[in-house]
Parts: structure tokens; C-alpha cells; sequence
């Protein structure tokens, strides 16, 4: 199996936690005084898609949101398959506001974006949390920023952004 194989999961072929946080730590090694956004997503009601359309409509879901992220990142930032139905993206050089547009875009889109699954239409919607680097914390710290705002979006209500 090659390098790039490990790091990549097989159902969707975007880079895995190990891959990003990889990544992260290359960026601020080699750009010590540069800024950079995180954000992680996740799919509201995912449970609900498997239960109710089957665990392949679950995994096309995983697919075609796995698309639209890479589409939308076109090099610009990465993103990775974090765990289940969670995503997290890397968005370097963005300060918090920066990374917060870049993210309301991505959630508008996946909001529009039709899903078809042998004969059922449906849509989903995902809740994100965007934290930015402030020159001091760890990467953990960082990512368990974005978490927590991930978890305040999802208690309260779902379907947004928390920046």
C-alpha cells in the first residue's frame, strides 16, 4: 500500500485525521508567524439518513458532501474526513472572520445541494464551528475551540455556523 493510500480514507478519498493534522503541523513549523482558521461540521441528523434510507444512501451521502468540500476548497484550504460524519478544515493564512465567510459559503452550499439516491430525493444540513489560530495554543486547543462551537450550534438548533 502506498504512503498516500494510509492517509487517505477509502470511502470518501479525502485525507484523514492523521493526514491533516500532518498538514497543520507542517504549516506552522514552516510559517511560524501566519494565521490560519480551523473548522469542524457535522452532518445534522445523519443517524436519521442511515436509519430511515439505508447505510449505502449514508454513504453516498459521505461521498457527495466529500465532493462539494473539495470542489469548494479548489487548493484554496484542506479538508478531511474527521470521524463518522464529521469534517474538519484547514484554512490557512484566514483570520477568524476570513475563515467564518469561507465557511458560510460552504454551508450555504451543501443547504442547495440536491441529493439523489435511487428513487429518494432528500437534503441535508450540517452545523460547523470555526476557531482561529491565536499564535499560542496548541493545535489541540484549537480544534477543541472549534469543537465546542460545533457543540453550542448543534444545541442549539442545528443548521449553522458558530464563529
Amino acid at each position: 500500500m502506498r504512503q498516500s493510500e494510509v492517509f487517505r480514507g477509502p470511502l470518501t478519498g479525502l485525507p484523514n485525521r492523521r493526514a491533516l493534522l500532518d498538514v497543520i503541523e507542517a504549516y506552522r513549523k514552516n510559517n511560524p508567524e501566519s494565521q490560519f482558521g480551523i473548522a469542524i461540521a457535522d452532518i445534522d441528523f445523519f443517524k436519521k439518513v442511515n436509519d430511515t434510507y439505508g447505510h449505502n444512501c449514508g454513504d453516498f451521502t459521505l461521498k457527495e458532501l466529500s465532493r462539494l468540500f473539495l470542489e469548494r476548497a479548489a487548493g484554496k484550504y484542506t479538508v478531511c474526513r474527521w470521524g463518522g460524519e464529521e469534517f474538519c478544515f484547514f484554512l490557512p493564512d484566514l483570520n477568524l472572520d476570513q475563515a467564518g465567510a469561507v465557511m458560510q459559503d460552504v454551508h450555504a452550499a451543501v443547504r442547495k445541494m440536491p441529493l439523489h439516491f435511487a428513487d429518494i430525493d432528500y437534503a441535508i444540513t450540517i452545523t460547523i464551528g470555526v476557531e482561529e489560530y491565536d499564535f499560542k495554543s496548541t493545535t489541540d486547543v484549537v480544534l477543541d475551540r472549534a469543537d465546542r462551537k460545533l457543540y453550542m450550534g448543534k444545541v442549539h438548533g442545528r443548521d449553522q455556523v458558530v464563529i
